[in-house]
């Protein structure tokens, strides 16, 4: 067909003030019962009469509704016929009609629907503005042949048959549902005439040629549902869909934002008219408590759920996708027949386009409930109007869809009249189809803005609402279940906002758990056992610091204590002490079932606690007391094996000197100063924390089942300062070994070398032994509180036993002059042989160990072998020895 074919085809100048065209309406607004013949659904009927109404006040330049249309429309000398065909809301019906509006698909002679078509009154109503009626009209009538009487004066408009017979349409508004409206597509994608609907949402239909919606498709749905879940902390959704092109792309949309917005998993069950009881029982088997529902047939499916005891029941809740159905003024359920739908949708959501009230659109359409000429109007323009013989027009109910038809039309309206818009006078579909995607204006359902790339209406002003739908006690009576709703929350874009609690199914407000208890579940908690062990095994390491620090200062002037540096003594009892009670807040964060992760998962076998700081504060004192307490004990053997070694020294060079404690507290001054220092950056930058680790072992909705508690860092920086303390102190211990080894050939009473080492060997192999159990223990707590207690404790009472007890066994030793005076002829053979002394030399030494005042340990020369320590000086505590030279 040429373009000047489709142009005269489309749109007809029959004066110079009057250019005529038609569109048609095949949405549907009846269902197809027993017996062939339509029953009419209420809620599509209203639908159809916002159409109806939108194309009269187009043609009146009417702004009783949208005071701005006449504006619009200012100077715009085109009018349409609307023509109305039922397509049933079925696929090859809406396919028949519109083949027999484009004066097409005639098939065979012998079809039934062939006869219907020929008997079909088809009535096409064009309504001029008032003051050019009777010319306009005249010249109308006229110019096709018929005479002017040939109208219902009763009606104050004329009802012209046949006016626009042979125009083709120029626009078509289309079905409800999507997979009709997929079916008509294609044809009028072919026919080059543009498809616009309110009510088709489907995601599958965005970028179809030639087409429009006043409604945003089905992602922008999908979106608020889950702007809704995530603000509702709900982690795990199950969507059930009908198997159809509004249903897939619904739930594809649902599952493309449930990642978006962090919704953990959405599980799919899809049905279709077959499997309706299949899909529900592996649903009730799955064991979701949130589902989302996106539903044809809604009956049938609310039916069998509620048999399956998944709806309707205290911990289920269900979100209807464009469920305001069952709040509507003519919507009734029978009180008997219908009791377990009722008892269902008592608690129910539902997610909805939510529109502003229009007060002038909902007047007019109640209006149109009342008037019987609007009535018949509307009637007249309908090619099979026989449907509404007997009909009663029900009431209006507002249904959130209407106000989008009305748009529709009028956007239709808008996009053929703007001055602006450069269309030719009689343009073709492709042309009004670039126009109308680019029309913009305040509608009655709100901005209306189309896409330009996909046709649909953009949804950044779209408001949805998440609605309750409960029993109305005022409006149920003996006979029928009827129904309110409250809305809970209204979402635009990503935000959401509260307006009214849910009151669930159990009439309270207490929102279900997402998922149903987990029947069985690890949590590796620290044993009763273990941690008696452990807190034993510390307490003796304890007991035994406060037992050897008091023996040291009840037997501070023994001499065997004296020799050993009781000070020195006392400062190891205090850093075992301190260590090992790290044992006891390293138990709390191992034996509690405090839950940490971000993804709640309501169950018993969690604590009800959610506040973790006292745990946290557990796990960084548990660090801090173990790297303190190993700095105490470290630096006293450093301190005492450093000390003893500088006594030694002197003596060897012949000279009196006089070393104070405090002279040898560097060790522990250096020492505390590092792991301070360390500590502090961990605890600033990266502390220990309490956490619940997940194990690899998940139940069907993916939630471990085993997990274990467990102090853990913040960040990586952990392990920095970690290992700098780790390196340190084992320098340290290094350090330790050294000093112990250099003083070696001290006297037994004063040095603790050979012990020391008996105890560096026993705990080198007790972390050879046990070090590879405490790496591989991360996951098993009671195994790793009780290898590391026990490596504490062992490490503490192996330096404390060999320390103490050989000092304990010669408590009653006076002195080993002997032995001090052997020691001294090693650590002096060397000084001997460089001076190559020839004659006898007198030596005196006067050892002085005395205390208090601790800390002064006197060294005097020279020494004589041959001397016994007179009586006095044995209670004084003071040791001469005399030595000969060697005889020539």
């Amino acid at each position: 067909m040429s373009a000047a074919a489709e142009q005269r085809d489309r749109v007809v100048r029959l004066n110079e003030s009057f250019r005529v065209a038609k569109i048609l309406g095949l949405q549907g607004f009846s269902q197809v019962v027993e017996g062939g013949r339509g029953e009419i659904n209420d809620v599509f009927l209203y639908n159809a009469v916002a159409t109806f109404l939108a194309s009269k006040h187009f043609n009146e330049r009417s702004g009783d509704i949208l005071s701005e249309l006449p504006s619009l429309l200012g100077g715009c000398d085109l009018y349409w016929s609307y023509e109305y065909r039922d397509g049933q809301q079925q696929n090859l019906e809406a396919a028949r009609q519109l083949l027999a509006a484009f004066g097409s698909g005639r098939g065979d002679v012998h079809h039934p629907r062939r006869q219907e078509e020929r008997d079909m009154k088809v009535f096409h109503i064009i309504t001029p503005p008032p003051s050019q009626a009777p010319s306009s009209l005249q010249e109308l009538l006229e110019s096709q042949g018929i005479e002017a009487g040939n109208y219902h004066s009763a009606m104050g408009m004329p009802e012209v048959r046949h006016v626009t017979h042979d125009l083709e349409p120029m626009g078509v508004y289309g079905a409800y549902w999507s997979r009709v409206s997929k079916t008509n597509l294609a044809m009028t994608a072919a026919l080059e005439t543009p498809y616009i609907t309110a009510g088709t949402t489907s995601a599958e239909l965005a970028g179809s040629p030639l087409f429009a919606r006043t409604s945003p498709d089905n992602n922008g749905d999908a979106r608020a549902a889950m702007v809704y879940y995530k603000n509702m902390g709900i982690s795990h959704v199950a969507v059930l869909f009908i198997k159809d092109s509004w249903g897939i792309n619904y739930h594809a949309g649902l599952t493309r934002y449930a990642n978006e917005f962090g919704v953990t998993t959405v599980a799919s069950f899809a049905y279709d008219t077959d499997s309706i009881e299949r899909t529900i029982a592996d649903l009730q088997k799955a064991g979701y408590r949130h589902i989302f529902a996106i539903m044809h047939s809604w009956r049938d499916v609310i039916r069998v759920a509620y048999d399956y005891g998944i709806v309707g029941q205290p911990g289920y809740v269900w979100i209807a996708a464009e469920g305001g159905k069952w709040t509507s003024e003519s919507f009734q359920l029978d009180a008997i027949v219908d009791e377990d739908l009722a008892r269902a949708l008592h608690g129910i959501g539902t997610l909805n386009i939510y529109v502003e009230p229009f007060p002038a659109f909902d007047e007019a359409m109640k209006e149109f409930a009342s008037n019987s000429t609007l009535q018949r109007e509307f009637v007249d323009i309908h090619a099979n109007a026989d449907i509404f013989d007997n009909y009663t027009f029900p009431e209006y109910a507002p249904n959130g869809f209407s106000e989008a038809a009305y748009d529709a039309i009028i956007s239709l309206g808008v996009a053929a009249c703007n001055a602006s818009n450069n269309l030719p006078d009689q343009f073709s579909g492709p042309e009004l189809y670039d126009v109308l995607r680019k029309t913009d204006f305040l509608g009655v359902s709100g901005h209306v803005q189309f896409d330009p790339i996909t046709g649909s209406r953009l949804p950044q002003n779209v408001r949805y609402s998440i609605e309750y739908v409960t029993r109305s006690e005022e409006r149920s009576d003996m006979y029928f279940e009827r129904f309110d709703s409250n809305i809970v929350a209204i979402v635009l874009d990503d935000n959401l906002t509260s307006l009214y609690p849910f009151v669930y199914n159990d009439g309270t407000t207490n929102l279900p758990a997402a998922l149903p208890p987990i029947a069985d579940v690890e949590l590796h908690l620290l044993s009763g056992g273990a941690q008696a062990v452990g807190f034993c095994l510390a307490g003796l390491v304890m007991l035994c610091s406060v037992v050897c620090f008091a023996w040291t200062l009840r037997n501070k002037e023994k001499y065997i204590v004296r020799a050993g540096q009781p000070y020195f003594l006392c400062q190891l009892c205090v850093g075992a002490f301190v260590m090992c009670s790290a044992v006891f807040p390293w138990s709390l964060p191992l034996s509690t079932p405090i839950h940490t992760h971000a993804e709640r998962i309501n169950d018993d076998h969690w604590s009800d606690v959610e506040n973790t700081s006292g745990l946290d504060a557990a796990c960084l004192s548990h660090l801090w007391l173990i790297a303190v307490g190993f700095s105490i004990g470290s630096s006293a053997l450093a301190s005492k094996s450093w000390r003893l070694r500088k006594l030694l020294k002197s003596g060897a060079n012949m000279r009196r000197v006089e070393i104070k404690i405090s002279e040898c507290m560097h060790p522990l001054y250096v020492s505390l100063t590092v792991n301070i220092g360390l500590m502090s950056c961990i605890t600033g930058l990266s502390p220990l924390r309490y956490e619940r680790v997940l194990m690899d072992d998940y139940d069907s909705f993916g939630r471990s089942v085993e997990s274990y508690g467990g102090c853990k860092p913040a960040s990586d920086k952990f392990y920095l300062f970690g290992g700098a303390l780790l390196i340190l102190n084992f320098l340290g211990v290094l350090l330790v070994a050294r000093e112990a080894y250099k003083s070696r050939n001290a006297p037994a009473d004063f040095t603790d070398a050979y012990f020391l080492s008996l105890a560096m060997l026993s705990l080198l192999e007790i972390l050879i032994l046990g070090g590879p159990i405490l790496l591989l223990a991360g996951e098993t707590p009671t195994t790793l509180f009780l290898v590391g207690s026990s490596l504490m404790a062992t490490g503490c009472l192996t330096i404390l036993l060999f320390l103490f007890l050989p000092k304990y066994m010669g408590r009653n030793l006076r002195h080993g002059m002997r032995s001090i005076a052997n020691s001294m002829n090693q650590s002096t053979a060397r000084e001997r042989t460089r001076r190559q002394h020839t004659s006898s030399v007198t030596t005196s030494v006067r050892t002085s160990v005395r205390g208090p005042p601790p800390g002064l340990l006197e060294l005097q020369a020279p020494l004589d072998l041959e001397t016994e320590p007179t009586k006095e000086n044995r209670e004084t505590g003071k040791m001469y020895i005399t030595r000969t030279a060697p005889r020539q």
